[in-house]
């Protein structure tokens, strides 16, 4: 679905006038998910609505061994050195079973 397209739903659903509305009310969904993301603390889960849930979890620190790849375009073998990823905090957002067709 492309952009217009969705304007054009959000447009007709809560039945705003322009396009400039139409952003204005996404920009608030878009603060509104941010703020969510930001409170969330490590193990919570939390639910927007009847469609979408949030969760804060720690992924731990790990080392990917040095390999052999492939460049897509040539199909030629790449080595690809070892390295090492830090830990970090993730937000997990997933689609409720209501968005399942």
């Amino acid at each position: 679905m492309k952009k217009e397209q969705v304007l054009e739903i959000v447009k007709e659903v809560l039945e705003l006038g322009s396009k400039k509305e139409v952003e204005a009310k996404l920009a608030e969904f878009d603060k509104l998910i941010k703020a969510f993301a930001e409170k969330l603390e490590i193990g919570d889960k939390a639910k927007i609505g009847s469609f979408v849930e949030m969760e804060a979890q720690h992924v731990e620190a790990k080392h990917k061994e040095a390999r052999v790849g492939r460049n897509p375009r040539t199909g030629l073998p790449v080595n690809i050195d070892a390295k090492d990823v830090p830990a970090q905090d993730v937000i997990k957002i997933k689609a409720t079973k209501a968005l399942v067709r």
